[in-house]
């Protein structure tokens, strides 16, 4: 009987545990969809229900835009203003669509308090009775009702006034001076539904939902890199059905495609927003010099197949993209984390808006401990090792940044820049024992949108020092090198649309340049002579 009762409470906990939580942006796409349906039928009770549950999982301006167009449609004014006034917050660059309709229900709920004030203020026709107040005191209570009942009237007028000025100054395609009665002025369209999209730009250059996508694509949000409470992206990758993420030293690992991994690993390539980062004078991508937060992550897009095709070299098992958040969402966030062995993260991101101009700021340190640490076979002989503190695996200080302005509604400019110090144990090719680095990586990149073309610039820099882990004490290795590693990359890229029948196509075209520069000790020639490179590219 004991082990019956034994095994139910096991496959209940079982089946507790199993229980499978939705994604909050699911549910909310889930609730959005459900709202656009119910006010397309009229049902703008259930419409508004539906919204209010889709943002409270997971906000969003054209949430709350639904939100304040269902209240207007139920006649529910002074909601439908509180929700377009906190749409202006939430979506600053579309605030001025809404100001006219603001102005008409300020206008509309300031004739209504006028109207309510009159009707409150009007003398009362019923007899004084005979204790009442004094003949005195009756004209002088009449007095006053006809001061307030001539001031209701002005400002009831001057209200009317107000709303045929804002009504004549509307932009045409917002609507004539509505009539008591007919609806307000509403953006083109109604309701807003392009919300909680499900997008990716990896696989085919533009964006596209992934079920449309040519490849096979996994998307890693920014929720699930919260939940995850991971310290790096190798570790979040773990999560990625056929990837491979191999770690030969806490400070590197190596991140492979459908089982193609191997000791600095060059078969993927890594993209942040787009830039790739390999390092040409190892072959490699080291994850911990990259400058860009955890927290400033929007999402990873994981394409699990060749990718050479649209990206060229490097692509050969997958692409690897991370996707930062765009300056202005997210506000401050700082966090901190303490482990074993020797394990810590401190990283600080602040986002934030001037008009047209949006930034964001990160800043952070990170450092893991090695898991074995070297002792000398013979007392006699000390034994150094490439870092001065041979406790470290990895040490790292980031700083990153981007701003952004737009223009006009076609142009817009963006410019962001960042640079590691980083410290890092790797180990190396063939039979070479465990390395270290010791680089500086710093990039600058610009970005110019204009009409659909997209012009991109950047150029990665990384230079520094490596060599064998292990050396005498006091002497350096005969296998030390210095490095000195620049990428300058151009790129034009002009998506085109067109339809033939009921089919729609987009043509991407594009080009660019990029220059290699690379001094490396272990090159022919040594540190003194570099090898200069010029790549041409186009796709279509």
């Amino acid at each position: 009987m004991r082990r019956w009762n034994l095994l139910a409470a096991l496959l209940a906990g079982l089946m507790i545990s199993g229980v499978a939580h939705a994604d909050p942006k699911d549910d909310a796409r889930r609730h959005f969809a459900a709202g656009l349906a119910a006010a397309e039928e009229g049902s703008y009770e259930i419409a508004l229900q539906r919204f209010l549950a889709a943002q409270e999982a997971y906000p969003h301006p054209a949430t709350l835009y639904n939100i304040a167009k269902s209240y207007t449609d139920l006649d529910d004014l002074p909601n439908a203003l509180t929700y377009y006034r906190l749409f202006q917050d939430a979506s600053p660059d579309r605030a001025a669509d809404v100001d006219p309709i603001i102005a008409v229900l300020e206008a509309k709920l300031g004739a209504a308090a006028a109207s309510t004030s009159a009707s409150a203020s009007a003398p009362s026709t019923r007899a004084a009775p005979t204790s009442g107040p004094t003949s005195e005191e009756l004209a002088r209570l009449q007095s006053i009702a006809m001061e307030l009942e001539a001031l209701t009237q002005i400002l009831q007028q001057r209200a009317e006034e107000d709303e045929t000025a804002i009504v004549e100054a509307q932009p045409p395609e917002l609507g004539e001076e509505p009539e008591p009665g007919e609806p307000l002025p509403e953006l083109e369209g109604g309701f807003l539904e392009e919300a909680y999209e499900r997008i990716v730009v990896t696989a085919s250059r533009v964006g596209q939902e992934p079920l449309d996508s040519p490849s096979t694509v996994t998307v890693l949000t920014a929720d699930d890199i919260r939940l995850s409470g991971v310290l790096n992206v190798p570790d979040l990758l773990r999560r990625v059905v056929g990837v491979d993420v191999m770690s030969l030293s806490a400070g590197q690992p190596d991140v492979s495609i459908r089982g193609f991994n191997n000791k600095l690993n060059n078969k993927v390539l890594v993209l942040i927003d787009g830039r790739s980062t390999y390092l040409d004078f190892i072959g490699a991508t080291l994850w911990g010099s990259f400058p860009v937060q955890l927290e400033e992550i929007e999402r990873i897009e994981v394409i699990r197949g060749p990718g050479s095709a649209v990206y060229g070299a490097n692509a050969v098992t997958g692409v690897i993209n991370i996707i930062t958040r765009t300056p202005g969402e997210g506000g401050q966030v700082v966090r901190f984390d303490l482990g074993s062995p020797g394990v810590s993260y401190v990283s600080a991101v602040a986002s934030g808006r001037s008009g047209n101009t949006t930034y964001r700021l990160s800043a952070g340190r990170q450092q893991h401990g090695r898991w074995a640490q070297e002792y000398p076979p013979d007392p006699d002989l000390p034994v150094a090792t490439f870092f001065e503190d041979d406790h470290l695996a990895l040490e790292t200080l980031k700083l990153n940044g981007r701003i952004d302005h737009t223009v006009t509604e076609d142009v817009g400019i963006s410019l962001s820049a960042g640079l590691s110090d980083t410290q890092e144990e790797f180990y190396n090719f063939g039979a070479l024992p465990n390395f270290g680095v010791d680089l500086n990586h710093h990039y600058l990149r610009s970005d110019l949108f204009l009409s659909g073309l997209h012009v991109r610039a950047f150029w990665n820099a990384t230079s520094g020092k490596t060599g064998p882990w292990n050396r005498p004490e006091g002497q350096d290795s005969s296998l030390d090198a210095d490095f000195d590693n620049d990428v300058v990359d151009l790129e034009l890229e002009a998506p085109l649309t067109f339809s033939t029948g009921s089919v729609e196509h987009t043509l991407n075209l594009g080009g660019g340049y990029r220059f290699k520069g690379i001094r490396f000790s272990y090159l022919e020639g040594g540190f003194e002579e570099p090898w200069i490179e010029h790549h041409f590219k186009g796709f279509l």
